[in-house]
């Protein structure tokens, strides 16, 4: 299921946005997880910049970006 709002990865830690990543039910509470850390290995880097923050994952792919996707 896609995540309908915002939130850190359980798995690697770094900000989820809305629609970039998948929810998963742990005993009675919800996590996100990245597309890519979806497998529970780590696979994304967070990029922080003066132009601000940018999400890429294994491949190089930026997350957040429509041309990437």
């Amino acid at each position: 299921m896609v995540n309908r709002y915002g939130g850190d990865c359980e798995v690697c830690g770094a900000y989820v946005p809305a629609s970039g990543g998948t929810l998963h039910r742990v005993g009675r509470v919800w996590v996100v997880r990245h597309l890519a850390c979806a497998d529970g290995q780590a696979r994304v880097v967070t990029i922080r910049t003066s132009g601000g923050e940018f999400y890429r994952n294994a491949a190089g792919r930026c997350e957040d970006a429509p041309c990437c996707g």
